[in-house]
């Protein structure tokens, strides 16, 4: 993943496999490089790429990027290892019908070796922690059961430091820290108290961590 402001780029094919151009909003897949059949079963997503330019257009830093980037393809390898949430049975087909062409290459390579012996050492086996934190993340809408139910399961989850260390980094890696604090701001009571007690329980409040940003600091003392 890189971003280049030579426009010579463009006809160096050998660099890259998916070109976003900023300048007219265009997505080209290199047809040397990628299989015919990924790019025409790839057309449905081209839309992430779309918002990943505009992203860049309107300004947006790299981290903001490149936390988008890292969400979408841990979804797809969580999901390829059936660790994905689905909201709906038809989404879950459609999803893993596309899963095994779009991971055929991954799931040779030294990459998948590594990510799958990191899996197998998880403290965290169940895979309930995984789901509950794609169910807030790509959910349209959360009601205030839903949210309750899937705080305590990650509340639960944290029994540890090590299972402390694993939440945290799933949360990182969906880039879902901000949208708990979020529900700081809920209507609900309950749901204020409750992801309140959830930030304090993952480490996230205590003056040495930075991750969470100043305003949901504030916000939370």
């Amino acid at each position: 993943i890189a971003g280049v402001s030579e426009k010579n780029i463009i006809k160096e094919k050998q660099h890259w496999d998916l070109l976003c151009n900023l300048d007219d909003g265009t997505i080209t897949w290199n047809e040397e490089t990628v299989d015919a059949t990924f790019i025409a079963e790839s057309k449905s997503r081209e839309g992430f790429f779309h918002k990943l330019s505009k992203s860049a257009m309107i300004g947006q830093g790299n981290r903001v990027i490149r936390s988008a980037l890292l969400r979408y393809t841990r979804r797809f390898i969580d999901a390829s290892v059936g660790r994905g949430y689905f909201a709906t049975p038809e989404e879950s087909v459609e999803y893993h019908s596309n899963i095994k062409r779009r991971t055929l290459f991954w799931s040779a390579s030294k990459a998948c070796e590594r990510w799958e012996s990191s899996m197998d050492s998880r403290v965290i086996k169940d895979i309930t922690v995984d789901k509950a934190i794609q169910q807030i993340v790509f959910s349209k809408a959360l009601s205030e059961e839903e949210l309750l139910d899937v705080f305590a399961k990650i509340k639960t989850a944290a029994s540890s430091p090590e299972r402390t260390a694993d939440i945290r980094t799933l949360l990182f890696h969906y880039n879902c820290l901000n949208i708990i604090a979020c529900a700081m701001l809920h209507t609900s009571q309950k749901v204020r108290e409750t992801s309140k007690f959830l930030l304090y329980t993952l480490k996230y409040t205590q003056k040495s961590n930075k991750e969470l940003s100043p305003v949901f600091s504030l916000i939370h003392q």
